[in-house]
């Protein structure tokens, strides 16, 4: 659990000037068909908290203790108001924008009351693997997030394709 923990917080620390601030383009990515519509559907919708045996967060490479940012890529997985997120961490003590590990992960929204009784929102990881930039093909970093990631709902499955692997996740 305190690997879900730091994983959150550390997507948290990273996601919000990444992820939607032009209107048209994620971190110079375009926006997947269908993204806002979806958006606002599942803004309607009441998120249960997944069982223990939704989680399958593996070992991951973000060094504890140093700031990162995560330019992450986002898609909706079919219907079902689940992410698959894509994209490199950059450590942010070091003076370059050199990618230094990459993420996938598959998150849950949540919505919670803070202490001011204010809404707030935050992504819960239930899926997550991290890899060394050197163990990815060399033109990976360019792909799209179409080119990655991809559902099946027959059996509800997220589809990562890194190039080196195949890495599935079953959705709770």
């Amino acid at each position: 659990m305190k690997n879900t923990v730091l994983i959150l917080a550390i997507f948290l620390l990273g996601c919000e000037d990444n992820f939607g601030g032009s209107g048209n383009s994620l971190n110079s990515f375009p926006i997947p068909d269908g993204y806002f519509a979806e958006m606002d559907r599942c803004n309607r919708l009441v998120s249960e908290s997944p069982s223990k045996n939704a989680f399958d967060v593996g070992i991951g490479l973000h060094e504890h203790g140093r700031p990162a940012k995560w330019n992450s890529q986002r898609t909706y997985l079919g219907d079902t108001c689940l992410i698959a997120s894509i994209g490199p961490g950059i450590y942010q003590d070091e003076n370059d924008e050199t990618p230094d590990y990459y993420s996938i992960d598959v998150e849950l929204r949540q919505i919670g009351i803070n202490k001011d009784g204010v809404a707030s929102e935050s992504w819960l990881v239930l899926y997550q693997r991290d890899f060394r930039i050197e163990d990815l093909p060399s033109d990976f970093l360019k792909r799209e997030i179409t080119e990655v990631v991809s559902y099946d709902p027959t059996v509800r499955k997220a589809i990562f394709n890194m190039g080196n692997g195949i890495y599935e996740y079953k959705l709770p």
